[in-house]
């Protein structure tokens, strides 16, 4: 692999391909109103007062006799545009997201990520909580256009910079950077260039991008992920490709089609980025690398066979389709390739393949939820065979309530109805991961919203007890796994740092363990900030 000196000499040399007309940055902002917040500049951290560490009352006790081992990764989690705000400074370019945001009306509220929690400026203090509160990881993602603002091309040094700063900053403070590079904010550069991840170029641009981080952020950070839930992403693309920019081809004839495009291009940049970072960096030592997974865990609603046919489809689609080439066989499941094999879906060549398998260290799942799954009306056959079906290619209806007529967990917030507390269903993912695939498992992301929070009082929303009873329920399982089934979890990360822009959303809903005070930007912890340090301090062998 070249020195970074040569990456980014080669790179400051190049012009952006389709858009030399665009020299001027202003011309990528044309129509975007961005907000600036009142702090601009990286500020130093003020000591944190002591009554802001003091734990709340009524703690659930830590009664388990069970323990969890000495290198066991806990840590809390953020994405870039959720949190970083200085949307337009320091030479960022926009992303998909600051599209969505401002030329559509698909986020709740006409909210934006332009502010957000000014993340980006006081990255210091944020540090310093948690560093207060004794986290040991940080996993963020990196802006690619504040990194590349055309998503190739020139280099804006003021935006690696920050990144290195960051990532020095929070070592020297004895916390380890767990480090993202796509968490879907694509490049809008790209997007318009050539239609983003349905387009084969988005391979090769995403792979320079991630040599350029690895370069300049490998010496230091050893825990990496190419991207984050390739299968929201992917759905997103739809959504981008057919509303966001409805000037911009499709480079498909159909939603699926785009979603289908979208996943065969993950599997390639994914593969071929990790291909660069083995060079680099080897295997078998401190330094990993993986992609983290987001699909539900399900079950069948009953015994039958149309039910337990419908939970193995949906799993071949919202799991198989990312996961099976890379820890199986190089392969894309049979049902897909029944679905859509007579559409334009490619094969992998044994050189790829020989690429994307194996191409992870480690199952990172961000295991929020899990459902029952039922057949369809009308049976899985009538389904599979009628592409108008509204449940195809799938051909499996998600549904809420098991046995007794009881709901399969507890209620979140309206805004996100997919999310209930079913730590059952929980356990149950990781075992079935861990059955079909055999390797570690890195519980990536988790965590939950909480019904109307953002209506309450600072002083009540801080009392979150219902999320401290999620991650109870869920921490009790990884003990058990870990304990008594001897599965090879390694790691559990809270979602997240604290609240945040919600996607489509907006600021409606919160799932942070800090409290933001978006007028002041003032965080305080919550109560689960508390538990999670707690259960750790307790549970992790010679903590």
């Amino acid at each position: 692999m070249k020195p970074l000196s040569y990456v980014l000499g080669l790179l400051a040399s190049q012009q952006p391909v389709g858009y030399q007309n665009l020299s001027d940055f202003e011309k990528l902002w044309s129509g975007y109103d961005v907000k600036t917040a009142p702090v601009t500049k990286v500020v130093e951290p003020a000591p944190i007062p002591t009554s802001q560490l003091i734990p709340p009352p009524n703690m659930p006790p830590f009664e388990n006799p069970l323990t969890l081992p000495s290198d066991f990764v806990w840590g809390v989690a953020s994405s870039a545009y959720q949190i970083e705000g200085a949307a337009k400074d320091e030479g960022r370019g926009p992303s998909i997201w600051d599209t969505l945001a401002h030329k559509t009306d698909l986020i709740k509220n006409h909210d934006t990520g332009d502010v957000a929690c000014n993340h980006y400026y006081l990255y210091k203090e944020d540090t310093q909580r948690l560093k207060a509160m004794g986290v040991p990881y940080y996993s963020f993602s990196i802006s690619w256009s504040r990194v590349l603002p055309y998503g190739k091309g020139k280099i804006n040094k003021a935006g690696l910079q920050h990144y290195i700063d960051e990532v020095d900053y929070l070592l020297e403070n004895g916390i380890e950077p767990i480090v993202t590079l796509f968490h879907w904010d694509y490049p809008q550069a790209l997007q318009d260039l050539y239609g983003g991840f349905v387009d084969e170029r988005a391979v090769n641009d995403f792979v320079d991008y991630a040599e350029i981080m690895f370069e300049a952020l490998g010496s230091k950070v050893k825990k990496w992920y190419t991207f984050n839930e390739p299968q929201v992403f992917c759905m997103h693309m739809k959504v981008v490709s057919k509303t966001a920019r409805k000037e911009i081809p499709m480079f498909g004839n159909t939603p699926d089609e785009v979603y289908m495009k979208c996943v065969h291009n993950f599997h390639l940049a994914h593969a071929k980025a990790v291909e660069v970072f083995r060079e680099k960096f080897g295997r078998d030592n401190d330094y990993t690398i993986s992609y983290k997974n987001a699909f539900a865990s399900v079950r069948p609603l009953t015994e039958s066979a149309e039910d337990r046919q419908a939970a193995e489809r949906y799993l071949a689609f919202a799991q198989g389709w990312f996961t099976d080439p890379i820890y199986l066989n190089g392969e894309y499941p049979e049902a897909v390739w029944e679905a859509f094999g007579d559409k334009g879906l490619r094969e992998f060549t044994e050189e790829e393949k020989k690429l994307i398998i194996d191409s992870a260290d480690h199952f990172a799942w961000d295991g929020y939820s899990g459902q029952p799954v039922k057949a369809p009306d009308g049976g899985i056959a009538a389904c599979i065979a009628n592409e108008k079906h509204p449940r195809w290619p799938e051909c499996a209806v998600l549904v809420d309530q098991v046995e007794g007529d009881w709901m399969r967990g507890a209620k979140s917030s309206d805004d996100t109805p997919w999310l209930r507390n079913t730590p059952q269903f929980f356990r149950e993912g990781v075992m079935q991961i861990w059955k079909k695939f055999k390797t570690d498992i890195v519980i990536a992301e988790v965590g939950t919203s909480i019904y109307n929070e953002q209506k309450l009082s600072i002083a009540d929303a801080r009392y979150d007890s219902d999320r401290v009873e999620y991650y109870h329920a869920y921490l009790r399982e990884v003990l058990k796994l870990v304990n008594e089934y001897n599965v090879p979890v390694k790691g559990f990360v809270a979602w997240s740092i604290y609240d945040n822009f919600e996607w489509f959303v907006g600021y409606d809903v919160r799932f942070g363990i800090q409290y933001v005070d978006y007028e002041t930007q003032k965080r305080y912890f919550k109560k689960s900030f508390f538990y999670l340090r707690d259960f750790f301090n307790h549970y992790i062998a010679n903590y």
